[in-house]
């Protein structure tokens, strides 16, 4: 079974690898800057066979008060209005009203705390399952 073509922008490395490890079902290349994270998903867009199925985004890829995860989104719809974008964040619970509505009205499909790995793994599950429609 063909894997699903992930972008997973995320700098911390550990999480990313445990990540990686958790998905079989995706075919993941990650990025560790918000730059980079746009760069390559806008070089790949139009390409048919390299075009990313699904991307997910760290909210903040330096530090908790940065939160790059909203303009990465922002300018990946300037160039791609239908790839499913999975928003996460290690932030507070208490954050994750304002995180969401922000990321949503940046173009998030999905967000979720990166502790919420059930909801994580439906969303996943979700586009995995359109995709392959």
């Amino acid at each position: 079974m063909k894997r699903l073509r992930t972008l997973l922008g995320e700098d911390n490395q550990q999480f990313a690898a445990a990540f990686v490890r958790a998905h079989p079902e995706l075919e993941i290349e990650q990025s560790s800057s918000p730059e980079y994270t746009v760069y390559i998903a806008e070089f790949y867009h139009d390409d048919p066979h390299y075009f990313y199925q699904l991307i997910i985004s760290d909210l903040s890829y330096t530090d908790e008060h940065k939160r790059e995860g909203y303009e990465v989104i922002r300018q990946i719809r300037t160039f791609d209005k239908k790839v499913p974008i999975i928003l996460q964040t290690g932030a507070d619970a208490r954050d994750m009203p304002e995180i969401e509505r922000l990321a949503r009205a940046a173009g998030a499909n999905y967000v979720f705390s990166k502790q919420d790995s059930n909801g994580i793994n439906a969303a996943i599950g979700e586009v995995v399952r359109r995709k392959r429609r």
